[in-house]
């Protein structure tokens, strides 16, 4: 073995804790779409191997950079399955336990629930609002700000009828 597939070899050690994991990935420069990640770590052994074949400068250069391509592209992708495991999805919790059918309720007992739910949306919404202020990935941020937008919904008609039950 050369120095420069052993080189390869310990580049894709990167990739060893996934190996077993299924992976789609659409793109040109491997001939797979879908497989784990072990048969794209083979075929990017196969590009290294065609390139230590090569006599001509031409097409050493032109593996070498579907090489390099193969590569990141493997790389960005375990990079996103990694992200999506170290992410757990979080949900908010109260500590509030409403009464189900809360407009069947007396009125003096509707407005104690509706003070609870409108304290617990208080709360969620600034649970929202420090975990958008966290999140970094913009498809996560954009799915946090439309809960925002629900929660700010539902406080307004929380706080609509607290005003009707307190007249």
């Amino acid at each position: 073995m050369t120095n420069f597939t052993l080189a390869i070899q310990q580049q894709c050690q990167i990739f060893a804790p996934f190996l077993e994991k299924k992976v789609e990935i659409s793109s040109d420069i491997f001939t797979l779409s879908k497989g784990n990640v072990s048969d794209f770590v083979q075929e990017i052994m196969q590009t290294c191997e065609l390139i230590k074949q090569q006599d001509r400068a031409s097409y050493v250069e032109f593996y070498t950079q579907r090489l390099i391509q193969q590569f990141d592209t493997l790389k960005n992708v375990v990079d996103k399955h990694r992200q999506k495991e170290t992410t757990p999805t979080l949900h908010f919790k109260s500590k509030y336990r409403f009464a189900k059918n809360v407009n069947k309720l007396p009125a003096s007992q509707q407005l104690a629930e509706y003070q609870k739910i409108h304290r617990a949306l208080n709360e969620k919404l600034s649970w929202l609002f420090e975990l958008n202020h966290q999140t970094v990935d913009e498809q996560k941020k954009l799915s946090i700000q439309a809960q925002i937008k629900e929660t700010e919904y539902r406080i307004r008609k929380c706080a609509e009828k607290l005003a009707e039950l307190s007249d």
